[in-house]
């Protein structure tokens, strides 16, 4: 028998939110007070003109380079699978960290992009309004960066390459492409263990799982479990409290089980979702498909 999901309350949802982009903020208008943009300068003029035009098409080429570099990054990081070459041996360990990398540069790039598009209209209003030259350069690309991190955590960029990654990685391992098509895409981690120290990924590994008649079989790129019905003692769902997921109101299926004789607890994850919203919905789903399984082998 499944237990009720646990996910984080709306309003603690909204209050996490809300604190992030506090703190986005407040971070920025530190960094201006400290490079003196927050002492009495004189105003810059407002761009009218021939300067207010100029500013205005650097500003929009600016923003459509670092748009179309943004883009051209990401393209590549996905063509790529994260610049992995070779499936016949264990990749997730070394792909969390080019990740990491290949996560910032990319939004990096649409930030300032973004930043650079809202300065065409922000900035020469800020100007009019009477602020300074820094706050009048700056604020635009703050909003742009905070407005891409928010962006950012609904969307989930990554979808296709995760589906790549184990499709890729499978079949290097010799699983076939009907036995592949029969399966879920998930990823695994350890509930037990807080995910506020993972870098990008929540996840510990990635593969498929089949949710056979007579077992559950899990296939990983390092980890393989195989779970019969007596062996699965509960079907749980949770919020993972340290992943932005929770923020989405996602909660995990998490299996309790027994594994050669030892209590274990896995988490598991569906992959390729492309929002939050969808990846709520896709554990909602698995855990219910998981605990019809579980009860019904267990009316046998």
């Amino acid at each position: 028998m499944s237990s009720p999901p646990r996910k984080l309350r709306a309003g603690r949802r909204v209050a996490i939110v809300a604190l992030l982009v506090v703190v986005a903020l407040l971070s920025a208008v530190l960094g201006i007070w400290l490079a003196g943009g927050l002492h009495t300068v004189p105003q810059a003029p407002a761009p009218v003109g021939v300067m207010g035009v100029a500013h205005m098409v650097v500003m929009f080429v600016v923003g459509c380079l670092m748009t179309a570099l943004g883009f051209g990054a990401y393209f590549l990081v996905l063509h790529t699978v994260c610049f992995t070459s070779d499936f016949y041996r264990p990749v997730f360990k070394a792909l969390r960290g080019k990740l990491y990398a290949a996560n910032i540069v990319v939004q990096l790039l649409f930030a300032i992009g973004a930043g650079a598009l809202l300065s065409m209209v922000l900035s020469p209003l800020l100007t009019t309004l009477g602020a300074s030259r820094a706050v009048t350069m700056i604020g635009p690309f703050v909003v742009g960066v905070v407005g891409v991190q928010l962006v950012l955590i609904w969307l989930q960029i990554w979808a296709p390459l995760e589906r790549r990654l184990i499709e890729e990685r499978l079949s290097a391992m010799g699983t076939s492409p009907d036995r592949i098509a029969s399966g879920h895409w998930v990823g695994i981690s350890d509930p037990t263990k807080s995910s506020l120290k993972k870098m990008t990924l929540v996840e510990e590994d990635v593969g498929m799982l089949w949710i056979d008649d007579d077992a559950l079989r899990y296939q990983g790129d390092v980890e393989q479990v195989e779970l019969r019905p007596e062996q699965v003692q509960q079907v749980d769902q949770r919020a993972d409290a340290g992943s932005a997921a929770a923020l989405g109101g996602v909660a995990n299926p998490v299996l309790r089980c027994s594994l050669d004789g030892k209590p274990r607890q896995l988490r598991l994850h569906p992959e390729g979702c492309w929002t939050l919203t969808a990846a709520g919905r896709a554990c909602d789903e698995f855990t219910r498909v998981l605990s019809e399984w579980r009860e019904e082998r267990a009316k046998r």
